[in-house]
């Protein structure tokens, strides 16, 4: 009688035994990344792009652009308007500004290294060429994903866009020569700094750091 209770006890454990090991190995749900965890971010939060292709190709084409080529760079612009095209401007405006103080850290970061002590006049210097900077950008913000969504604002009915641009660092090289050039002329610094800013302006500008 013993005997038989031992068996079907040990029949009992390991009945138990195969029916957690079962259930341990059940495989989890699979998590999104890369452009379908963006693409379902921008989905829950109520974002639409326009034309005919989705958002997941418009994403895939634009990562593909941007890893096969190490001089393209992106920048992020948001806004809100009453119309798409205004939402549109306040979007590259906030790119440009996004790029310029990217720029900015840049050079300060190496000044900071350079010389001992920061003073007013690189602080001059450094409010100058980001103006000038921001300025001249624009025209090489090249729209590559935009996608919007109809929300309120203070009771008004707005759009609100969110953009990534694409930057060839190649191509905007002079664009901040040019900007820190004036920019030393502008805050008669041109005998403090000269051209020990050289190397700094011309090192590439990463305002979205991966």
């Amino acid at each position: 009688m013993r005997k038989n209770l031992f068996i079907v006890a040990i029949a009992t454990l390991v009945v138990c035994s195969c029916g957690s090991s079962k259930q341990a190995s059940t495989p989890s749900k699979s998590i999104a990344t890369g452009p379908e965890a963006k693409v379902k971010e921008w989905q829950a939060d109520g974002y639409k792009i326009d034309g005919t292709r989705t958002m997941y190709d418009k994403l895939v084409a634009h990562y593909a652009q941007t890893d096969a080529n190490p001089n393209l760079i992106e920048v992020e612009g948001s806004g809100i308007g009453s119309e798409k095209s205004e939402a549109r401007l306040y979007c590259l405006n906030a790119a440009a500004i996004q790029y310029a103080t990217a720029a900015r850290s840049v050079v300060a970061g190496g000044i900071s290294r350079e010389f001992s002590n920061f003073t007013e006049s690189g602080t001059k210097l450094m409010g100058a060429y980001t103006q000038k900077v921001q300025e001249a950008i624009t025209p090489f913000l090249k729209e590559s994903v935009a996608v919007y969504r109809n929300t309120t604002q203070n009771g008004k009915n707005v759009i609100e866009y969110d953009i990534y641009y694409i930057v060839d660092e190649t191509k905007v090289a002079q664009v901040r020569k040019d900007a820190m050039e004036q920019a030393l002329k502008e805050t008669a610094t041109e005998q403090i700094f000269g051209t020990a800013v050289d190397k700094w302006v011309k090192e590439f500008v990463k305002p979205m750091e991966e």
